[in-house]
């Protein structure tokens, strides 16, 4: 068995090599990967403007890698890739230490906690490269009538937040952080 593997290994590392080395071969593969990127620029010289609008064009139900090039600066947006949408790279212009940046301004009493990432990501397979995903909203700790041992607040950060009912109100019921769809048992191996 341990033979098998090691000759399966050797002939995938062969392979790679010569993918890689031989300018025929290289050229193949270049224009394969080619195919499949989508390069976003805020100037208008890509493909779309806006990240949403790259991943709104990918097809549903994709079967191979989209690597979606993003170049720098700040974008200003909330994107959602949806479980439809498999095999989806985010790789970021890099230079020096300038890399793109995703932000957005959404808060829980906005959108619900649960849909107030900045990017939400449902599908398989996703790689992010090079990018910061930055919150925009405020953030704060805060505490809604809190008592019992431990309650008193001196000693507590300086930026704490006494929360009215309504600005506690989003996260006072259980219901939303929704674990039966996210909370999952370990995988059996």
């Amino acid at each position: 068995m341990g033979k098998v593997e090691s000759g399966a290994t050797f002939l995938a590392s062969l392979t790679l090599l010569l993918l890689l080395t031989l300018p025929s071969a290289r050229t193949i593969l270049d224009q394969q990967l080619a195919d499949a990127i989508v390069r976003v620029r805020k100037d208008g010289r890509g493909d779309f403007t806006t990240v949403t609008e790259a991943v709104n064009s990918i097809p549903s139900g994709n079967k191979r890698r989209v690597v979606i090039w993003i170049g720098i600066g700040e974008y200003r947006e909330k994107i959602r890739v949806d479980r439809s949408k498999p095999f989806v790279t985010f790789y970021g212009e890099k230079n020096g230490n300038d890399i793109p940046v995703i932000t957005y301004d959404a808060t829980a009493l906005q959108y619900g906690t649960v849909d107030s990432a900045t990017v939400t990501v449902e599908s398989d397979y996703f790689v992010a490269v090079n990018v910061a995903f930055v919150v925009g909203a405020t953030v704060y700790y805060g505490e809604y009538r809190c008592m019992g041992p431990g309650a008193t607040s001196s000693g507590r950060v300086k930026f704490q937040k006494l929360l009215s009912y309504e600005e506690a109100k989003p996260f006072l019921s259980m219901a939303y952080i929704h674990g039966q769809n996210w909370v999952l048992p370990p995988p059996n191996l």
